[in-house]
């Protein structure tokens, strides 16, 4: 199997198991309490940019604008949410993930494996 197709396989996983508890009703703590949460936000955005990208070879721009709008989905699924909020931070998050994951594609780019 080529490698891409693991990359998309990881990216159906992280996907659905991101997506599993972004839904998932329960307490979330304040901003004020705890930036673990956001940590996690890009921590996961950076490896749904990496898997997408190395999965699909979409341009790294639609790969961004994607996960941006997935993002910014979450969130408003959450405003609606009757346990969950709306969070500017969590999409910051989102956007240093994307980033970071756009750097590490092109750092290793540069490096053969």
């Amino acid at each position: 199997m080529p490698k891409a197709i693991h990359y998309r396989y990881s990216f159906i996983l992280l996907f659905i198991v991101i997506s599993y508890f972004a839904f998932t009703p329960f307490y979330v703590p304040s901003v004020n309490e705890d930036f673990g949460d956001k940590i996690n936000h890009a921590g996961a955005f950076a490896a749904l940019f990496l898997c997408f990208y190395r999965g699909y070879g979409k341009g790294a721009l639609f790969t961004c604008f994607f996960l941006l709008g997935y993002g910014l989905f979450i969130e408003c699924v959450q405003y609606l949410l009757p346990d969950r909020y709306f969070s500017l931070l969590d999409v910051l998050a989102d956007s240093l993930g994307i980033a970071l994951g756009f750097l590490f594609v092109r750092v290793t780019r540069r490096i053969s494996f």
